[in-house]
């Protein structure tokens, strides 16, 4: 495939690459770098690091080499911390009462903020339902609503549609 673009960040290198009309990112690190980054998470508990999103791909991966060493990673990510789930939904079970000024906002042209509340508050709600199904979540490039959804056995049920 044709390379799109690369990048280099904490320790890692990365590229992305199109194939058949779909983007494939990778990223290169060290072994104690990768190490280094899942105790950002599982120790360290940045509930705001996209490597979240790293730990649920790992989790949802095939290792196609070193199937062994991946899957203690896998072993390791799968044993979410109660730690991680209580410092989750500390971190997101913030809502901002827009219900409770509709008037107010009718008046005041703020149709921009009104939106940018209602996304933060839609991703609180998926943070802190994350945290309390122990399901690792990034605000980062979010996707795949329905299934985040299937995946909770804690409700609401149906979540997607609503969101």
């Amino acid at each position: 495939g044709l390379s799109l673009f690369g990048w280099a960040r904490g320790g890692a290198i990365g590229e992305a690459y199109c194939v058949g009309g779909v983007v494939f990112p990778v990223e290169h690190t060290t072994f104690d770098n990768w190490i280094h980054v899942m105790d950002q998470v599982l120790v360290d508990l940045d509930v705001d690091s996209p490597i979240q999103k790293a730990r649920g791909g790992l989790l949802d991966g095939i290792p196609l080499y070193g199937g062994p060493l991946v899957r203690q990673w896998q072993e390791r990510a799968a044993a979410y911390p109660d730690a991680l789930a209580q410092a989750m939904v500390q971190r997101y079970m913030r809502f901002f009462p827009l219900w409770a000024i509709p008037e107010r906002l009718a008046t005041r042209d703020a149709t921009i903020w009104i939106q940018q509340v209602l996304v933060e508050m839609a991703q609180n709600l998926l943070g802190t339902l994350a945290g309390l199904n122990r399901h690792y979540y990034s605000t980062s490039q979010f996707k795949r609503t329905a299934r985040f959804g299937e995946q909770r056995t804690l409700p609401p049920p149906n979540l997607a549609p609503p969101l």
